[in-house]
């Protein structure tokens, strides 16, 4: 799976610590799929008020066929609280964060099997980039700290 995750920072300052950020992918009875850590986003690198880019190719297997949801985890730099989703950190892009698990939505998706379709690999080398682009990509994040 390739990302392109685009972030502002609409604070006035700099964000300080180090933010651990997160891939989730979930199925829709909300079961974990997928987590993995996302070592391209920086944080610090989010100079007030002008978008950056953060890029990351990840190794993924097939899904099931159902519907997911992808999201975000952004663990809190307080070592006190790393573990506490409720204080995560949420993403000021409307209909994104969500509170009540600590997390920021950012795209669903369905995988679903058609038996008039067989598959080769020139194919699914084809999906996994088109999926990473209709899924992911322009998708902007704003922080707000």
């Amino acid at each position: 799976m390739f990302i392109d995750l685009t972030l502002t920072n609409e604070a006035a300052r700099p964000i300080s610590g180090q933010q651990l950020v997160s891939l989730a992918v979930d199925d829709e009875a909300g079961r974990n799929m997928i987590r993995r850590v996302l070592r391209t986003v920086d944080f610090a690198k989010l100079v007030p008020g002008t978008p950056v880019t953060f890029s990351e190719r990840l190794l993924i297997g097939a899904f099931r066929p159902g519907r997911y949801r992808i999201s975000l985890l952004i663990r809190n730099p307080d070592p006190a609280l790393k573990d506490n989703s409720a204080r995560n950190i949420l993403l000021s892009d409307e209909g994104v964060a969500e509170p009540s698990t600590g997390s920021n939505a950012i795209a669903n998706f369905a995988v679903e099997i058609s038996s008039s379709f067989a598959p080769t690999q020139k194919m699914w080398s084809k999906y996994a980039v088109s999926a990473s682009q209709d899924f992911l990509q322009n998708r902007a994040g704003k922080v707000r700290r």
